[in-house]
């Protein structure tokens, strides 16, 4: 399977390729890596509508930052039908074919 590894408010998660995490409004998610069949794929991983504070350019690796969940950091024109809920979180191979794909929905 194809698996991203996330620690949401401080515990390990495990979402499968596909599926949809609910994140509470408040807390915070770091992604740490993703694995496709079993192995660490070493792919940057993009959290769409996100950017890095202070970032002066969006490199499109969102691995290792802590990121709060709050509508305010996010871009709505990236979430799912632009209604600022649910936002895909990508991930591309070197030749910019996307590979993997999950969504975080903020309640």
């Amino acid at each position: 399977p194809t698996q991203f590894f996330l620690t949401v408010n401080g515990h390990q998660t495990i979402v499968e390729a596909g599926k949809t995490l609910k994140l509470a409004i408040g807390g915070t998610f770091v992604i740490n890596r993703l694995e496709i069949k079993g192995k660490d794929a070493n792919l940057p991983i993009n959290v769409r509508g996100w950017v890095p504070e202070g970032a002066s350019g969006n490199i499109g690796d969102d691995r290792g930052y802590t990121i709060p969940v709050s509508p305010k950091v996010m871009w709505t024109k990236f979430s799912v039908d632009g209604n600022g809920k649910t936002y895909p979180i990508t991930v591309e191979n070197e030749k910019g074919v996307e590979v993997a794909r999950m969504y975080i929905e903020l309640e």
